[in-house]
């Protein structure tokens, strides 16, 4: 009763806070818990508007577009490394406009919602553009040894993905750069982190619950393309309304006299950021981790062509797999109190590859008597993928906060708050993963899949289990 009554008192001086400091923040604190509630809640559609690039973005996974558009492998990878060397110059030029953004409204708000729409109208665009209908246009001739219709829906996915690089980055840096100037307390910005993506991780909870529902309805599955003409013009307004809450409530809190005047000179930037050494050292750790992006097709492939389970149980699969985040996103201010950000990020990278290679004997002698994968294989590694989930949900606290403190120190050793720039030196990670991700089309095509196969639900266990440890 006692425990009870103890229980009850913690909840009512949390609700008499909150009502409190609703409006101002707390004693050294510097967010009002309206400001962190509309920085998370708003979060959720941010990431409601990122559940839509996964499928619209070219990269060497990206079953949708090689499976139900039709983009051979090899050529999704040349328009892939087209479109990531046409992002580095965007990348400096964006990086140039937030460094030496004069705006009442901060750094990175204005951006939300000045890139978020287009990048909504884009990826609804992308869905609804009629692909089939291109030889009307270009006619059935022949250029480079392939129908003209297949080189120009090359060519429009990859317009389409030049503008994305601008539009859709920019947009996703304003939104999770935001923290960052939120609060200038490090302890706070990893609180406020965790509250966030505890909250905004209902957005692609709710995304991986719907997409294989509207496929069920209309007896089918997520490889056809109106799935998603359905789905995307209903998510992206809703997207953007919920991003306006962030816009709308949020103030950026960056500290510098008032007399202060930006102008920060490309050359200038790039040569500090290039001077920061813990910079280096957490970007070197996210390029040798490019292979933890190779399992997040598993449960996608084993279910649309594997065969391993209906659309309605994959609905409740990607559904469970979404709440090991939670549990991750909740301990992580926890840990990081307790054992500091540094030990937290190389134990959870450890983790990481651990639970990862546990995958790995689920996929051997794994097809039953109808040709498709057991149903057991895809519960198993949906276990492997919990466990992983959970660990690495911590990144999604632990790099903001990080990163934020990056740009502090920056911050504190030359008298200048850069931010942009950031991103545009970054950006030679992904020259990196142009590289490692060559690897991946190449040993899909050698062992025979092609598009045209990918749009078929396989029989061949032993090609699953060869294609997918690497997908």
């Amino acid at each position: 009763m006692a425990e009870k009554t103890k229980q009850s008192s913690k909840v009512k001086t949390l609700i008499d806070q909150v009502k409190y400091y609703w409006k101002k923040p707390a004693k050294g604190r510097y967010m009002s818990f309206k400001e962190i509630a509309s920085y998370a809640f708003g979060g959720i559609g941010a990431y409601l508007i990122v559940c839509m690039s996964y499928p619209c973005i070219l990269g060497a996974t990206n079953v949708f577009l090689s499976g139900t558009i039709g983009i051979g492998l090899t050529d999704m990878y040349i328009m892939y490394v087209i479109a990531i060397l046409s992002g580095i110059p965007l990348t400096g030029l964006r990086a140039n406009i937030v460094d030496n953004t004069r705006n009442k409204a901060g750094k990175y708000r204005p951006y939300l919602l000045r890139m978020g729409i287009p990048c909504a109208i884009i990826f609804v665009a992308m869905v609804w553009f009629p692909y089939d209908k291109l030889h009307l246009i270009v006619g059935d001739g022949q250029m480079f040894g392939k129908s003209s219709e297949y080189i120009a829906k090359c060519a429009v996915i990859l317009a389409f993905n030049i503008a994305l690089q601008f539009f859709y980055n920019f947009f996703y840096d304003a939104y999770e750069n935001l923290i960052h100037v939120l609060s200038p307390n490090s302890q706070e910005r990893a609180d406020v982190a965790s509250i966030k993506s505890v909250i905004y991780s209902f957005g692609p909870t709710v995304y991986n619950l719907i997409i294989p529902l509207i496929a069920a309805m209309l007896k089918t599955n997520q490889t056809d393309i109106k799935v998603y003409r359905i789905a995307f013009p209903v998510i992206g307004v809703i997207g953007i309304l919920l991003v306006f809450v962030v816009y709308a409530n949020t103030q950026e809190k960056i500290i510098q006299a008032k007399t202060h005047v930006i102008q920060i000179k490309f050359t200038d930037a790039l040569r500090e950021v290039a001077k920061n050494k813990y910079f280096w050292i957490i970007s070197l750790a996210t390029w040798i981790g490019f292979l933890e992006t190779a399992y997040s097709n598993i449960l996608y492939w084993l279910c649309n062509y594997g065969g391993a389970c209906s659309q309605g149980t994959y609905a409740i699969i990607t559904t469970v797999y979404g709440n090991a985040s939670l549990w991750g996103m909740l301990l992580a201010p926890l840990c990081i109190r307790k054992w500091g950000k540094k030990k937290v990020q190389i134990v959870t990278n450890l983790f990481n590859i651990i639970f990862i290679l546990c995958m790995y004997p689920f996929f051997h002698s794994s097809a039953g008597p109808d040709g498709n994968i057991q149903n057991y294989v895809i519960w198993a590694v949906l276990a492997c993928l919990y466990l992983n989930g959970i660990v690495g949900a911590f990144a999604h606290i632990l790099n903001p906060s990080i990163q934020a403190d990056i740009r502090d120190y920056q911050q504190y050793k030359t008298g200048e708050r850069i931010d942009g720039m950031f991103a545009a030196v970054a950006a030679i990670g992904s020259v990196i993963t142009l590289l490692t991700a060559g690897i991946l089309p190449a040993l899909q095509e050698k062992y025979g899949m092609t598009a045209a196969m990918a749009q078929k639900v396989t029989s061949d266990a032993s090609l699953m289990s060869r294609v997918l440890p690497g997908t």
